[in-house]
């Protein structure tokens, strides 16, 4: 019977049998042991004898619980438990089951598992970018100390301490953090993990300004030019520019939300759950934005659109960002010129829709059907029973857009960024 030194790793590395199974034996406590049976599953035993009016049992092996779902330490702890029971008459096996209910039950309402109980139940049926959102906020670094603490064990101080923490560096990413923490835990307390919500009364870390960044057409032009043609992420921020919709459902873009490409009418029709508002939504494709989804790679077995693996939609924005931001960068230093204000993606939705109404002269009820908006004329109950879609006003505004975009290229503005083109938009 093989004995080794137990440790986590020794134990994922045991040689699973070709048939049957062995026992491997801990050198650090004499008759606990791992059994490894064919198909691969570790089991926790330990070989106990009880003591009965002074005369000892024969040894008697007891299951002490499964491997992973049992700890190394669980399973030592266990074990010893089972033992010294044997030593005082009592039932070893019952205590060893017993021990192990109580490990089981803790295990279930330590915070990594009941995340995962949360995202399967509660996050799995949301967006694609909301699920990474959550995943993100309540499994990645910032809480990595708290993945094995039983969920009642974190107190609003914890919470306050944490927030603290990201605030230092990232104060947005804080109150994030804080609105996907508050919704977790108050599940927890629906499912009766927790009886008060840890977060209840912590106010956002940082305060916020509504975002008001609108590019101009000279920095329109900069961007245009260090797109680079053989860059997916590249083309896809074009695409964005050239439909002023949101990154994460052009980004997730699917060819079978394509129609019409070949034909006079080309556009997307996203279905309502794959939209922020959860409303069908058709965006006509300018002749540019046509051209870029018929150049995007077809991928056999890949359903989308943008993809860098073939089998998942892209992802990596901030790299892809960044790396524009330093070509731009790179740029404007041997020109001589001071580094581009500051800019995110979802500037160029705003970009659009500012350029579209002040340059172009789009009414704004088309502009926010472009947008997928139900705000101003089209709020409220005027939303409800306001069920044109302006699809020839649209198609003829994101073309006038297009082309607006395209007397930019390659370097600069070449008309003036106040010039109207006259179109139908009523």
């Amino acid at each position: 019977m093989p004995k080794l030194k137990f440790n986590d790793i020794a134990v994922k590395r045991l040689t699973v049998p070709a048939t049957g199974r062995v026992d491997y034996w801990d050198t650090l406590l004499p008759g606990f042991g791992c059994r490894i049976n064919e198909s691969g599953t570790k089991t926790w035993v330990v070989n106990v004898r009880t003591l009965n009016e002074g005369k000892w049992s024969a040894t008697k092996r007891i299951r002490v619980g499964r491997y992973p779902d049992m700890t190394l330490i669980d399973a030592r702890k266990a074990a010893s438990a089972a033992m010294q029971a044997a030593r005082t008459g009592q039932d070893p096996g019952q205590v060893a089951r017993r021990n192990k209910e109580e490990i089981e039950s803790a295990s279930r309402d330590i915070f990594k598992n009941a995340v995962g109980n949360f995202l399967q139940m509660y996050v799995a049926e949301k967006r694609l970018s909301t699920q990474r959102q959550y995943r993100t906020a309540l499994l990645g670094p910032d809480v990595a100390n708290w993945q094995n603490r039983p969920i009642s064990s974190i107190t609003r101080s914890d919470i306050r301490d944490k927030l603290a923490e990201i605030a230092r560096t990232r104060p947005i990413l804080a109150n994030r953090s804080l609105a996907y923490w508050s919704v977790f835990f108050g599940w927890c307390v629906e499912q009766d993990k927790i009886e008060i919500n840890p977060t209840s009364g912590v106010r956002k870390p940082s305060a916020e300004r509504s975002r008001e960044r609108v590019l101009t057409f000279e920095e329109i032009a900069e961007i245009l030019a260090a797109l680079r043609p053989d860059s997916i992420p590249h083309q896809m921020f074009r695409l964005l520019l050239l439909t002023g919709q949101r990154r994460d459902e052009i980004g997730s873009l699917k060819w079978s939300e394509i129609h019409g490409l070949d034909g006079a009418e080309p556009r997307i029709e996203l279905p309502g759950a794959r939209t922020k508002n959860h409303r069908p939504h058709i965006i006509p494709l300018s002749n540019s934005a046509a051209e870029i989804i018929k150049s995007a790679p077809r991928i056999r077995g890949c359903e989308y659109v943008f993809s860098t693996t073939g089998k998942t939609p892209i992802s990596g924005y901030s790299r892809a960002k960044s790396a524009l931001d330093k070509s731009i960068s790179t740029d404007r230093k041997q020109a001589g010129q001071k580094d581009l204000q500051a800019w995110t993606l979802h500037d160029l939705r705003r970009t659009f829709a500012t350029h579209a109404h002040e340059s172009l002269g789009v009414e704004p009820h088309v502009v926010e059907a472009i947008l997928n908006h139900l705000s101003g004329s089209k709020a409220g109950v005027a939303g409800v029973y306001n069920r044109a879609t302006y699809l020839p006003q649209r198609r003829a505004a994101l073309q006038a857009w297009a082309y607006r975009l395209s007397t930019l290229m390659p370097m600069a503005c070449t008309r003036s960024s106040t010039e109207r083109v006259e179109m139908p938009w009523t």
